[in-house]
């Protein structure tokens, strides 16, 4: 079997989903102005972003409009980041994505985690192709993970 992501007609030759998820594990909030001089958090995944497919957070629902991309960078914020929040980006990049993460903070430490088990990122994956039918075709999964503290 043969399964080909199309975007806009055409297809991508080494198509990937990455999921990136950031948690505030910290005892307080990262107010926006602990982005210093208001600059973004930059998500870099060394791959091209061909979309920002979502970015939800589980304390404010859809955050999407706190996101831009750039080549193979998404930038979040600046934006309230409360206390034991997590926010899940999920893009659809061409090549093998990895992560590299620039911030900007004011008195917040960010802080690598080891990423999701397989078993959790490709049932994520799963439920995305699903929510998304015909259209999302199929990619491979690539997981990424960033922490906030």
């Amino acid at each position: 079997m043969t399964i080909e992501v199309l975007v806009n007609g055409v297809p991508l030759a080494d198509p990937h989903l990455a999921v990136v998820r950031l948690k505030n594990s910290g005892r307080h909030a990262i107010a926006s102005e602990q982005f210093d001089q208001q600059r973004a958090l930059e998500i870099d995944l060394n791959a091209s972003v061909v979309e920002l497919l979502s970015a939800e957070a589980d304390q404010h629902g859809t955050v999407i409009g706190a996101c831009a991309v750039s080549g193979a960078t998404i930038s979040f914020g600046p934006e309230v980041i409360k206390k034991g929040e997590e926010i899940i980006l999920t893009a659809l990049v061409e090549g093998a994505p990895t992560l590299e993460v620039r911030d900007h903070f004011v008195d917040v430490q960010l802080k690598p985690t080891i990423a999701d088990s397989p078993a959790v990122v490709a049932a994520a994956a799963q439920r995305f192709l699903a929510s998304a039918g015909a259209a999302g075709g199929a990619a491979l999964v690539a997981a990424l993970a960033g922490l906030l503290s």
